[in-house]
């Protein structure tokens, strides 16, 4: 169990790759073979590093890989590097509303073309600003799942533990979680983001593992389930529960942990 049942349960074969086929067919923003390929490849990446903790670096994109030179990879490597220096240097200065993809060019010293080569728009840059500490919540994710699972600790439970984690970590990112989302990256790009892949991996596996169980009932359904846990849990909407509702992370904590419980209730009830 721990790690091994969300991985046979949500990262097996007979579980992604219809997913990740079905992004493909429906999604112009991937449109070609070789993003398909870079969505699976930044999966893996993600699922090996969180299971073995060694950080694990992909050159570039597939073109880049068949027609770039090695000093072309390097000064590709060396621009990207800087210009995601200089945005989290203005985003600190100035917050990352404020900041506009040019202003970033111009500080770093590169060309518009450059930065938007590598960067489409300012959300996929706070995603790449986000990758170690991606890695690292995932990671520590994991670990305790594996633990909780090898005390035999309540898959619900577990799940209420997850949405609490989840949400502490949104709220000490927001600003550049609210960015990604902001600019639309769960619209299309959810497809190539696996952070946000991984969270729904995630508490479906849970609510599979809690009914495999018996601690949630047959007729629940899941997918919706899961959709349902998160939706709070998006950056925008978060920060609009906090911001502007005035509804503290320990008050929304404490809600979603009376929905999990309102699961397990509703499950024990005969008939």
């Amino acid at each position: 169990m721990g790690l091994d049942w969300i991985v046979n349960t949500n990262c097996g074969c007979a579980g992604v790759c219809p997913h990740i086929l079905s992004i493909f067919r429906i999604d112009s923003h991937l449109g070609s073979l070789s993003r398909l390929i870079d969505f699976c490849s930044s999966i893996l990446v993600t699922t090996v590093q969180a299971m073995t903790s060694q950080p694990i670096y992909l050159l570039d994109s597939v073109e880049d890989l068949c027609h770039r030179s090695p000093q072309e990879r390097r000064d590709a490597a060396e621009n990207r590097s800087r210009l995601l220096e200089t945005a989290q240097e203005l985003f600190a200065q100035h917050g990352v509303a404020a900041v506009h993809m040019a202003a970033i060019a111009e500080e770093a010293g590169v060309g518009k073309g450059t930065l938007y080569r590598r960067f489409a728009n300012k959300a996929e840059l706070c995603m790449s600003l986000m990758d170690q500490q991606f890695s690292e919540f995932q990671e520590h994710v994991l670990t305790q799942l594996r633990t909780m699972t090898n005390e035999q600790t309540p898959f619900l439970e577990q799940l209420q533990w997850f949405l609490c984690e989840l949400a502490d970590f949104i709220q000490r990112h927001i600003p550049l979680l609210a960015e990604i989302q902001r600019e639309g990256v769960l619209g299309a790009t959810e497809t190539t983001a696996p952070h946000f892949i991984w969270q729904q991996m995630t508490v479906r596996g849970l609510l599979r593992a809690a009914r495999g169980k018996g601690e949630l009932a047959a007729y629940f359904d899941i997918e919706l389930l899961a959709e349902m846990f998160l939706a709070p849990l998006t950056a925008p909407y978060w920060q609009y529960l906090v911001e502007v509702r005035g509804f503290t992370k320990e008050r929304l904590c404490a809600g979603l942990r009376t929905l999990v419980h309102t699961l397990l209730a509703q499950s024990s009830q005969p008939g």
